[in-house]
This record gives structure tokens, sequence and C-alpha cells, in this order.
């Protein structure tokens, strides 16, 4: 046996321990305190960051077998989130309503786990409230109106409101909507921000899909929503472009009382209305096709012709009331029920009412008008401008572009559907061809399920459609990021009420009145149909003799093809309209079961994910039972 080292020796090592132990305890309690009163900035952090690596794990390392092992999987992965976005908060609850909304991207699973965090978030305390008031405005809310409901009357992620009551200089009392930001929010956005970051180029660089594009874009639209006066300023452009420009008396933006607006607390007027949340009682008081028809027009104004686009237009943000008797006059509750309970609105007797301008965007002109072409193009099979567009913009996937932003199947090769269905319908294996990234065998009968080699597959063309979507990143407009947002609540929005509208022809014929409404004024050359010299297909730059007949004759076959198409969308659409309406009347006469309705948005959404399974082996937001 070897002999003890000397006592002294020993004693640094001690000590040594001694310090650390020390350092470390008074790091993590000076981090704990630090964490306590700046919002659990800290722990919120870690709790997302764990999520992340959670998820990011399981799909790393995870083969599913079936569809119900990778249907498993996707729930898995959905509860996660979800868990993150209810303990967290704030941020993370915006940030997950927008992932609830992307039925026609992510698997059902994601889709209606997280539409739990569509319900209102918890308020915060009143004292909280109060002290934001009297940092913002000086004074507590006692003292500056004449009411302050101190029970808020809607809670959302960043904010919440509060009903009051101010009294003008000449002794009116007037009801107001009092918006206060929630006092934590300035501490947590920047840590929860740093968050989204990590997460996103961890997951970039685990599975290599491009998600740190559009990361700062999206950041920076979640710092400007922190400011209400910002706000403002877009609900005054909107509000001011709606009224005196579109001269619109069916769509209403509540006035702001400039007087009481802050960076963190902004008065409006009070606006009694209905929500589109409550769906029943819309569709017994309201005529839902002219109020849907109003929001379609509205918001595809504000994106191809105004340029300052509304990003969160979900159904609390979006009110119907009877249209008051003067533009702007106030109706108390007790008017608004007498008024719609005694009969129901008439088209022209109804207005909408828009709110929470907090994540909005103002476009590049370059972008609006080129995202104006973009669905001009797409309705009149002008591929030559469609992909000249795409490409400008750094993507290299025209078609499944096209189809993202019509959110339909969309497909430039009269070919592509043929091949299209034979995959998807086929009951062998689909042989491989060089150069194609998906023509890994799979095997596509609908009577066997998929095998394990089948999944490995479909990751793999999955990862490298993706990743070869974006050709070059720098190109791409930011912009596409929120204002397909926005399309996509909107598609969400109509659906919801039973597809009243054709969403799709509305956005195509106001793309093309802002191209013609542009080319009247003189700022780009107009070669007929609203189509502008710029703008023209390639086909149609004819530098011959003929020159302006030509390019007339055209643009006159741009605009019959336009029209043969917005007709054809409108012959489907009414069918399913009418045939929703034949089903529930047989029902009501002869079953006492209620139809299964499949609308002209779930058949889209079905040939969507045909086309999915076409490209990538099995459609991306499906079931396992639809696999069979």
């Amino acid at each position: 046996m070897g002999m003890l080292p000397p006592r002294w020796s020993l004693r640094p090592t001690r000590r040594m321990i001694r310090i650390a132990g020390g350092t470390l305890g008074t790091a993590f309690s000076a981090t704990m305190v630090y964490d306590h009163f700046n919002g659990s900035v800290i722990r919120r952090g870690l709790r997302a960051l764990w999520g992340g690596v959670q998820v990011a794990y399981m799909y790393k390392t995870t083969t599913p077998a079936n569809m119900e092992e990778f249907d498993a999987m996707n729930q898995r992965a959905a509860d996660i989130l979800l868990r993150v976005c209810q303990r967290n908060e704030g941020l993370f609850v915006k940030m997950g309503q927008g992932l609830s909304s992307l039925n026609q991207v992510l698997p059902p699973q994601y889709t209606e786990t997280l539409k739990a965090l569509l319900d209102n978030a918890p308020p915060v305390p009143l004292d909280e409230i109060r002290r934001t008031i009297r940092e913002e405005l000086g004074a507590d809310p006692e003292d500056i109106f004449d009411f302050f409901d101190p029970v808020a009357i809607a809670s959302a992620s960043i904010a919440q409101v509060h009903r009051g009551r101010i009294r003008a200089a000449d002794g009116t009392c007037r009801d107001v909507a009092v918006k206060v930001q929630k006092p934590l929010i300035r501490k947590q956005v920047w840590w929860d921000l740093w968050c989204y970051r990590i997460i996103c180029q961890a997951l970039e660089t685990l599975f290599g899909l491009p998600l740190t594009f559009s990361a700062e874009y999206i950041a920076d639209g979640f710092i400007r929503e922190q400011d209400f006066r910002l706000e403002a300023q877009v609900m005054s452009a909107v509000r001011s472009y709606l009224l005196e420009e579109q001269k619109r008396q069916d769509v209403y933006i509540p006035e702001v009382v400039m007087d009481l607006l802050r960076p963190r607390v902004m008065v409006t007027e009070w606006i009694e209305a209905d929500k589109l949340v409550n769906v029943e009682r819309i569709a017994a008081r309201y005529d839902v096709k002219s109020a849907m028809t109003t929001i379609m027009e509205v918001f595809s104004d504000m994106i191809f012709d105004l340029g300052i686009v509304h990003c969160d237009p979900h159904p609390a943000n979006v009110l119907l009331r009877r249209r008051p008797a003067t533009y702007g006059a106030a109706m108390t509750t007790a008017a608004v029920d007498a008024s719609v309970s005694e009969c129901r609105c008439l088209a022209d007797e109804q207005q909408v009412v828009l709110l929470d301008f907090g994540l909005s965007i103002t476009e590049p002109n370059t972008f609006r008008r080129n995202y104006a072409r973009l669905f001009r193009a797409l309705f009149t099979q002008d591929f030559a401008t469609l992909e000249s567009i795409v490409s400008s913009w750094g993507i290299a996937d025209a078609d499944l572009f096209a189809s993202m932003q019509l959110m339909k199947p969309f497909s430039s090769s009269p070919t592509a559907g043929a091949k299209g269905t034979a995959a998807s319908s086929g009951g062998g294996s689909t042989p491989p061809s060089p150069g194609n990234a998906f023509s890994v065998p799979v095997n596509l009968s609908t009577s066997q399920r998929i095998s394990r080699d089948e999944m490995i597959a479909f990751q793999t063309r999955l990862k490298h459609r993706i990743t070869t979507l974006l050709r070059d990143e720098e190109k791409v407009p930011r912009e596409l990021v929120l204002v397909g947002r926005s399309m996509n609540i909107l598609r969400s929005l109509n659906r919801s009420l039973g597809v009243p509208v054709n969403r799709a022809a509305i956005f195509a014929r106001r793309a093309v009145a802002a191209i013609a409404k542009e080319a009247a004024s003189g700022e780009v050359p107009d070669c007929g149909f609203g189509l502008a010299q710029e703008g023209l297909p390639s086909s149609a730059k004819d530098a011959s003799l003929l020159g302006v007949p030509v390019r007339w004759v055209r643009a006159k076959r741009y605009e019959l093809t336009f029209e043969l198409t917005i007709a054809l969308i409108n012959v489907v659409h009414y069918y399913h309209v009418w045939l929703t309406w034949f089903m529930r009347w047989w029902a009501s006469w002869w079953s006492a079961t209620a139809p299964v309705v499949r609308t002209i948005e779930d058949l889209a959404e079905d040939a969507e994910r045909r086309a999915m399974k076409a490209h990538f082996g099995f459609p991306v937001g499906t079931t396992s039972a639809a696999m069979r």
C-alpha cells in the first residue's frame, strides 16, 4: 500500500472546492433572483430550449415503422409544444396560434392540439394594470376615466382590454376600450425571441431546413407589436384608405383617442359587436356570405393595393354589427341586441369591424405589384410570368409555391396532373427516374400500410424538397411570411363559416383591379386588362411592326382566359354550396343523423394532400387512417 499524502497537501484542494461551490451557489442565487424579478425569463428560455431539444431529438433519432407510429410521434411533439406555449405564455402563445392555422402544411395532430391556445389567455392582476397605466399616463385609471371596469373583457397574448368611459370637453360621455400591455412582456420579449432564433438555428443545423431566413423578420414584427403607437398609425392609415379612397361603409375600424395614446396603452372607441368566434350566433343574425365577401375584398385590397396588411385576422379580431345610422356612431349593447334580434341583418345593413392591427406589415411597392401580377398569372395561365416572378424571388419550385399561395394544388405542366394522378392512385411502386428527387420507390397502394423503408424514403424526399424550394434565401421577400400567415388565417375563417364565398376568385379579381388602378393612374404603362408593359408575359412583348395591336389582342386573350377560369371555379364553388344545402335538407326530412358535409375548401385540401402524396409518397398533413 502506498503512503497517504501529507495533510497539508489536501488543504488547497478542499479550499478550491469550497470556493468553487460558493461561487456556483452565489451565481445560482443571483440568477434565480434576476429570473424572479424579470418575468422568469431564464426558466422560460430553458423550458423552450428543452422542448425544442426533445422534439428535434425525437424526429432525428426515430424512424416510425408505419403511419400509426408516425401519427403517435407527431402527437407527442405537438403535446410538448402545447405545454411549452401554455406555461411560457406571452409570445409563445402567439407563435402557437400561428402554427394552429397551418392545417394545409402541418399534420393534424399539431393543428388540433394547438387550437387550445385560441382560447382567452389568463389576464394579469388589476394592480399590475393600474401600475402600467400610471407609468404611461401619469395617473390612476380612476383619475383619467369616469368609469374603468376592473375586470378585463378580453385577454390576449401580449395585452388585455378593459372597458372605460371618458368625458369630452362638451360634457358628453363616451365609452372606450382601454388596451393595456401586460407588464412582463417587455422583459420577456428579448429572451423569447432569442430562444426562437436559437431553436430555428438548431433545427436548421440538425435537419438542413431553411428556417432562419425568416426568423429575423418575424422577430422584428413581434418587436414592433410592442409599441401601440405604431399600431395606431396603421389603424389610422387603413381607416383613411377604406373611408376616403374606397368609400366603403360596410367595414369599420375604431377611432383611436390620440390624447391617451402611449407605447403601452391605447384607448379606442368602444365597439359593440359580435365576434366571428361565435359561429352559430353569426349565422343566425347576419348575412354570412356578404360579410365574408367584404372581409376578403378588404384584405385583398390591403395586400394588392394599399400595401399595409393586417397579419392577424383570427375570428376574435373580426366582428360584425348592424351598421349605425351615422358612420362611426356608437351603439349600446341593448341597441345592438334589439336591432338584430327583431330580424336578421340584410347585406346592406351590416358592418364588419376590424380590431388589433398590432401584427401588421408595410409592403414595398415592388413586392406588392409583383404579388398582384403573380395572382393574375395564376388565373390567366401565364406560366412565363409566374416562373419569372418566382425565380426573381429565389424560389426554385414555381408549382409548389403557387400551390402554397392559392392553398390549392397548382401545376404549370399539362402532363403533371396525369402523372400526379397515376402516382397517387397506382397500385405498385413508382419507378425511379434520373434527376428526380422524388423517384425513390414507394408503394402507394391504398390497401397496404406504409413500410419502414417507405417512411425513410419519404423523410429523405421531404427534406430535399423543402431545402431546394428556396434556391436563394437572400432574394426571398420576407413579406411573404406574414402575408402568407394572414391569407392562411382568412382561409381558415372562411372554412369555419361553411365556405360561403370563393376566396381565390375574390383575391384574383382584386389583384387585377389593383394592377388596372395603377395603370390608369399612370404609375405604370398600360396595355389593356390592367396588363402593364413591365408585367406583360414574355410572349406578349412583341417588337414587330404590329406592336400595340398584337399586345392588345394578347391582352384580350388573357382577359378571356381569366374570366373563363373564374367562371369555372365559381361553378365548382356554387355546386358545392348547393350540394351542402341539399344534403342538409335531405337529412332534415329523411334522416335522423346530420350528414357529413364536405365543403369546397375540404375538397381543395384533399386535392392538395393528393398532390403532396404524388410528390412525397403520401400526404404530409393526413392521418394514418387515410393512408390505408
